[in-house]
């Protein structure tokens, strides 16, 4: 049973008994990428220069501050195709075709809901009301069945730090130090960090009606 997005979310369906998609919902996205940034080229304008000896080019291979060594650029090259290949296996077992097809309807590429009905990644057009009636049919619970969510709604501002990259922990204790939770009081530098965030925190609660804001987090507290 599975209500699917993009890529993580096809990935984890791929074990489902079936798949739901909202039509127009991001659905497939089955592809493998890495990003591998350097700094070679600031750094020779910064007059930054490294040098040293390693025991096996390995050892230094990804150095930010170098031009990346083309031998670690095959390596990381082998390992995506062998990640997107898995991907595709396991998605051509799930999806009971082969692997060719689903590589055609793959290398990164997304599809509305409808289109991966007709490309044959999801089983089913439907919503997660359809996915939650689905499971309580193969459940056998009939039609008076309860929902119950184990995990606490989060709030707009917890939303926003996830979405940031923040867990759920983190995003709890920033707000316990800036004492947006009860029982919390803000003292010394994170009273400053809180005096900053303020507006974070008003404007992802509707408290301020600001339809666009830009701040710089570059200074310490």
């Amino acid at each position: 049973m599975g209500n699917v997005a993009a890529s993580g979310g096809y990935w984890i369906s791929m074990a489902a008994d079936e798949v739901i998609a909202d039509p127009a919902t991001i659905t497939g996205s089955i592809g493998v990428f890495a990003i591998l940034p350097t700094a070679d080229r600031v750094a020779d304008k910064m007059g930054v220069r490294t040098g040293g000896y390693t025991t096996t080019w390995l050892a230094d291979a990804y150095n930010p501050l170098r031009p990346m060594d083309p031998r670690f650029g095959q390596l990381v090259q082998a390992s995506i195709n062998n990640v997107y290949k898995e991907f595709t296996t396991k998605a051509a077992v799930a999806r009971k075709t082969t692997a060719a097809k689903i590589d055609e309807v793959g290398q990164g590429r997304v599809w509305t809901g409808a289109q991966a009905k007709e490309r044959g990644l999801v089983d089913t057009l439907g919503s997660y009301g359809d996915a939650l009636r689905s499971a309580a049919k193969r459940a056998k619970l009939g039609d008076d069945f309860r929902v119950a969510y184990i995990e606490r709604p989060g709030s707009k501002f917890e939303r926003f730090l996830e979405m940031m990259g923040a867990s759920t922990q983190t995003a709890v204790n920033i707000q316990v130090k800036l004492g947006m939770l009860p029982d919390a009081l803000p003292s010394g530098a994170v009273a400053g960090v809180a005096k900053d965030l303020v507006w974070l925190n008003e404007l992802t609660e509707g408290k301020k009606p600001f339809a666009a804001i830009t701040h710089c987090f570059c200074e310490l507290p």
